[in-house]
């Protein structure tokens, strides 16, 4: 198990590997519908232009980085930091990559940040995501209810009274 990493920011070459990394964060639900393969494609390309176009839109101060793994690109965090808070807007890795503890080294990182800065540090997750545990490990709380998505808040100072 690795919990290794770097990151560095995203270049325009990298668009083919962002689109990697959506569709495999897409890979069970996709598994769930009767398409044809080209049918998923046309999809899985319309919602990725259609996620990069809006994050861009809300959030063009962000910074979006590649997550590095023994040099090699595993996958992606997308993160907004504004005077009040901390908001993830995408942290997402390769399948073939999960379970190595590089996702919870990722955000026992940003978690620091934000006790050291005392800012919350915000992530909504579709309420189906099996990242929620690990959320919860991490002193995460579901706040807010938006439909297929919660919003989720670790507090740094409620962290600091466990």
């Amino acid at each position: 198990m690795t919990s290794r990493y770097d990151l560095r920011p995203v270049r325009p070459t990298d668009r083919d590997f962002l689109f990697g990394v959506y569709c495999s964060s897409r890979e069970e639900e996709m598994r769930l519908v009767n398409w044809e393969e080209s049918q998923k494609q046309v999809f899985l390309t319309t919602q990725f232009e259609a996620q990069q176009a809006e994050y861009s839109r809300r959030f063009p101060e962000a910074n979006h980085q590649i997550i590095l793994s023994d040099g090699e690109p595993v996958g992606h965090l997308h993160i907004d930091r504004t005077p009040r808070e901390i908001h993830i807007i995408d942290v997402a890795i390769l399948s073939k990559h999960r379970g190595r503890g590089i996702g919870t080294a990722i955000l026992n990182t940003i978690l620091s940040e934000g006790k050291e800065q005392r800012k919350a540090v915000r992530i909504y997750v579709e309420v189906f995501n099996r990242s929620q545990p690990l959320l919860a490990r991490l002193g995460f709380s579901p706040i807010e209810d938006a439909g297929v998505y919660s919003l989720w808040e670790w507090n740094p100072e409620a962290s600091s009274a466990h």
